[in-house]
């Protein structure tokens, strides 16, 4: 009996730790959003954006070249725009929506598996795509 008290306390103490980490995570991500809001309006009112580093040392395009412009246009819905800008990204971005939007259920608490076998071998081919169209599109 008194066992089974001791046992049930820690449970209820590791998810209350559990509860605060969701929290600390849920408030993380609120303003990493607010974040992204702000620069989002700061660049349709000024014009303004931070440039690539990669491409300002190197002169050549990184992978993720256009993605902010990428992003301004889409939230313009001028997607012919959008492509443009990020072709690979702009194709593949349902299944970057997938893997953040996993992560963030699964920081916060909401589910208990963020990846799957499946889903780390289609993160894998993602990243060697993703490294090979910064590859082509220098070259091209």
């Amino acid at each position: 009996m008194l066992m089974q008290q001791y046992k049930d306390n820690e449970n209820a103490s590791s998810s209350w730790h559990f509860s605060i980490r969701n929290k600390k995570n849920i408030r993380t991500y609120l303003i990493v959003l607010i974040v992204l809001v702000v620069y989002a309006f700061e660049i349709k009112v000024f014009g303004y954006a931070i440039p690539c580093i990669f491409n300002f040392v190197t002169g050549l395009k990184c992978p993720g070249c256009g993605i902010t412009r990428l992003m301004m246009a889409a939230i313009n819905l001028d997607f012919k725009s959008a492509f443009y800008y990020n072709p690979f990204i702009f194709v593949t971005s349902p299944v970057l929506l997938y893997f953040v939007i996993k992560n963030v259920l699964y920081d916060c608490g909401f589910i208990r598996k963020n990846l799957s076998r499946i889903d780390n071998i289609i993160l894998y081919v993602y990243i060697v795509l993703f490294l090979l169209y910064g590859v082509v599109r220098n070259v091209v």
